[in-house]
């Protein structure tokens, strides 16, 4: 298991402005594998603020999404609902930025910042050019900080001593003992937490990766945990090609399951890690 000691805050680099999206995927030297674009428009959204939001968006190729349209759907929704609650969105794990993006058009909606955070600067970098092809003004609430999840709650959210109300979008590492490191790390500020999304929790692989985020979930919040539903679910009618392993790391999605949780925190506790361990323990 390899893991970030150290983080730290990297500034926008506005030089990538100039190059057309298409080619900033080369420029930053990303690899687009099953080239998967959620479809937004066919999504079928009846809500004023959503379609709004859909209509702002400037960019429709040069990258893949690891989303669908639904999931995304679902994410505007939580957050927006959370206007006058939430001032800080943190999105841990970032690749191609499709969350970024719909996260970014929230944060203008609701007046709250946007922290993203990724162990690679390149997805920080290519995230951030992302939105703001489509959101510039939100540019000025965006911070992009290079490390993880554990690392920023130790590092930032424990010293700033502040009262900001947090969400959480987690779309980070997927193994099994990734997840219990980083959701287990946010019991650390418990009192500023709102609650927090996850994603592939329909997901599964080869032994090797330990991908089972569903039951991370549960091994921190309980087997009892109170959660809303994210996302498409896959059949063996609608979708076969989906649920076999795919040749890029083995991954496949389970039937009939959910693609993601949202875990809010008025209705759950963190029943790990114990309340006598500390966050220093999160890293050895």
């Amino acid at each position: 298991m390899e893991f970030r000691t150290e983080g730290r805050f990297v500034e926008p680099d506005r030089s990538l402005d100039s190059v057309p999206f298409d080619e900033l995927h080369k420029r930053l030297d990303i690899t687009i594998m099953s080239g998967h674009r959620a479809d937004l428009a066919a999504f079928g959204s009846t809500d004023i603020g959503f379609l709004s939001l859909l209509s702002k968006i400037k960019v429709h190729s040069g990258y893949e999404d690891q989303c669908t349209a639904k999931y995304y759907g679902d994410m505007y929704d939580i957050v927006a609902n959370l206007e006058g609650e939430v001032d800080r969105i943190v999105e841990a794990g970032i690749f191609m930025g499709g969350s970024s993006v719909i996260l970014a058009g929230c944060a203008e909606r609701i007046d709250a910042e946007l922290v993203m955070i990724d162990i690679d600067e390149r997805y920080l970098q290519f995230g951030f050019q992302r939105l703001i092809r489509s959101f510039p003004d939100a540019a000025s609430r965006v911070k992009l900080y290079l490390g993880d999840l554990p690392v920023y709650v130790r590092d930032v959210l424990i010293p700033e001593q502040s009262q900001s109300r947090l969400v959480v979008h987690h779309d980070a590492g997927h193994a099994f003992q990734d997840l219990i490191r980083d959701l287990g790390a946010l019991s650390f500020v418990k009192d500023r937490l709102l609650g927090v999304m996850v994603q592939d929790t329909h997901l599964r692989g080869p032994p090797k990766g330990m991908r089972f985020v569903d039951l991370a979930l549960l091994g921190v919040f309980g087997t009892d945990m109170q959660f809303i539903g994210m996302g498409s679910v896959y059949t063996e009618e609608e979708h076969p090609e989906l649920l076999v392993p795919n040749p890029y790391a083995g991954g496949y999605f389970l039937p009939g399951k959910l693609e993601g949780m949202y875990v809010p925190m008025s209705h759950n506790s963190f029943e790990y890690p114990h309340s006598q361990l500390t966050i220093d323990q999160f890293f050895w």
